[in-house]
């Protein structure tokens, strides 16, 4: 009678303890030929996935020059800006912002630094949503024809006077836009912003805008 125990002549045996040794074995002999050892293998395997990953969302910087528009009233002017972001999806933007209707009679100009918060998917062509704010001033080089209605107690029969009218403005506002990589280093961005100001609710306007930006760090 056959020993169902009894382990067939042609099946070899090998304890676990002797394969997992072999394979020990042959693992460090395919690192030593990489030329790395075997500590840094194993450090590689045991960094956790989340701290590779974010190898790519090092800190990178915008330098990025455009122009602008607004409304009510119509004007326009340009903008320079430096954006920085730590995540693929988050940015931080700081401008510098002109803005101007010409150099008609009673034109209004206007210079502000503004800090936008974005929030916006890592893809080539990537749409945006952001809050932020700014501080700056206005002014309006306003004519009058008559004299008479700026210096009431001098008369002037009629001739040409200019004054400057001088003031300082804060708002907040949201936005959205969309960014467009042209390289890896390169991109388009174009926005609106709803502006909400310290001037009053019959001054509120949009601005909306289009800049190509560089890339200054990694």
């Amino acid at each position: 009678m056959r020993d169902p125990w009894r382990t067939p002549a042609s099946v070899s045996f090998r304890p676990p303890g002797r394969v997992l040794a072999r394979t020990m074995i042959v693992v460090g002999i395919a690192l030593a030929a990489s030329g790395a050892p075997a500590e840094e293998g194993q450090a590689a395997l045991s960094e956790p996935v989340s701290e590779r990953e974010s190898e790519a969302n090092d800190l990178t910087g915008w330098f990025s020059l455009g122009a602008l528009g607004r409304t009510d009233p119509d004007a326009g002017g340009g903008e320079m800006g430096i954006s920085i972001n730590h995540a693929k999806w988050l940015e931080a933007n700081l401008s510098l912002a002109f803005l101007s209707e010409g150099f008609h009679r009673n034109n209004l100009n206007s210079l502000d630094l503004g800090l936008a918060i974005r929030v916006g998917a890592p893809w080539p062509v990537s749409p945006f949503i952001g809050v932020g704010g700014m501080l700056g001033s206005s002014w309006s080089d306003l004519h009058y024809d008559d004299a008479w209605d700026v210096l009431p107690s001098v008369a002037t029969g009629g001739l040409l006077v200019s004054d400057t009218d001088f003031r300082g403005v804060a708002g907040a506002f949201p936005e959205a836009g969309l960014h467009v990589w042209i390289t890896d280093n390169v991109r388009i961005t174009g926005m609106a912003r709803y502006y909400v100001t310290t001037l009053g609710r019959h001054r509120d306007y949009w601005r909306y805008g289009a800049s190509i930006g560089i890339g200054v760090g990694e």
